[in-house]
């Protein structure tokens, strides 16, 4: 069984939350508003790193967007916090080693007409991205092949990439599984002038140690040229954030998040992009995964503790 479907991911999706639904609670024992910048505790303000009791860590640092869908990077054990508020996730692997290498002949295979040129604007503000480019009439493709990327039968997977058309206009472009015996096609693609992250969706249908996944023109035999950034496919059915790698696949560790608070708690209040949750909370807080908070994987753009 093989399923696709084409999405974009962050970039320009805006919050489904209204700015009446972020809650001020003056008399909070806690209040954080990450996209703000501002955070109190007993009615006093600290900075992030000065917050009582706000103990976070990540082994591995990592990569967040901010509102208006640029691409930044953080250290190890900084938390990852932008306009957008503050990402908490999983740990995940991006499959793929030398994900933003794409001049690498050792890892891609090139067919028809296909021309690199390095060095373009990319979502964080600096040159790393590629633009690729095919002639007219040529169908060409760049596939990415080898032991790398073992697929397990039955499993889900999503493949993602940062794109921004080089032409000016909108272009069309396709991602297609190779399972091992066969090539299947997914679904197209519609890239922008300004960069987002799309991805696919697909089941594999064999397992294999030798898979291909190829980023194709969506219209046969039409010239195409697109810059593209950080290429990954990892399990799952949505895109963690991005995972750089080089000469070997990388696993992003978890965030974790816990909250110590002092004196008696009522409630928990956290907004987040896809919605709110309360809860009657004990201290110290967990917020990260171990919790199995419904914001795990979004962005946290308020925590309200009273």
């Amino acid at each position: 069984m093989l399923s696709a479907r084409g999405m974009l991911l962050g970039g320009t999706r805006r919050s489904l939350l209204t700015k009446a639904a972020i809650i001020t609670v003056s008399s909070a024992i806690l209040s954080a508003n990450f996209q703000t910048g501002v955070y109190s505790e007993n009615g006093v303000s600290y900075a992030i790193g000065a917050l009582p009791g706000f103990a976070f860590g990540n082994t591995s640092g990592g990569f967040a967007v901010d509102a208006s869908g640029g691409l930044h990077s953080f250290a190890v054990n900084v938390p990852r916090i932008t306009t957008k508020g503050l990402l908490l996730e999983t740990a995940a692997t991006n499959l793929s080693n030398n994900s933003n290498d794409f001049t690498n002949t050792g890892q891609w295979n090139y067919s028809g007409a296909v021309t690199m040129a390095t060095g373009q604007t990319d979502p964080t503000g600096g040159t790393g991205a590629t633009k690729v480019t095919f002639a007219a009439g040529s169908q060409g493709s760049i596939a990415l092949q080898g032991p790398f990327l073992n697929l397990v039968s039955g499993q889900s997977y999503v493949v993602s990439i940062w794109a921004q058309s080089a032409t000016g206009a909108a272009q069309t472009f396709a991602f297609n599984y190779f399972n091992g015996s066969s090539s299947v096609a997914l679904a197209d693609i519609t890239v922008g002038t300004t960069y987002q992250r799309y991805y696919t969706t697909f089941v594999a249908s064999a397992t294999s140690s030798f898979s291909l996944l190829e980023i194709v023109g969506g219209a046969a035999g039409a010239a195409f040229s697109i810059n593209m950034y950080e290429y990954q496919p990892e399990s799952g059915t949505v895109p963690s954030s991005n995972i750089h790698t080089t000469s070997a696949t990388v696993t992003r560790a978890a965030d974790t998040l816990v909250q110590t608070l002092s004196g008696t708690l009522h409630n928990m209040t956290v907004v987040y992009t896809g919605g709110s949750a309360s809860s009657t909370p004990t201290s110290p807080i967990t917020l990260d995964s171990s919790g199995g908070g419904a914001w795990i994987g979004q962005y946290i753009q308020q925590i309200t503790v009273t």
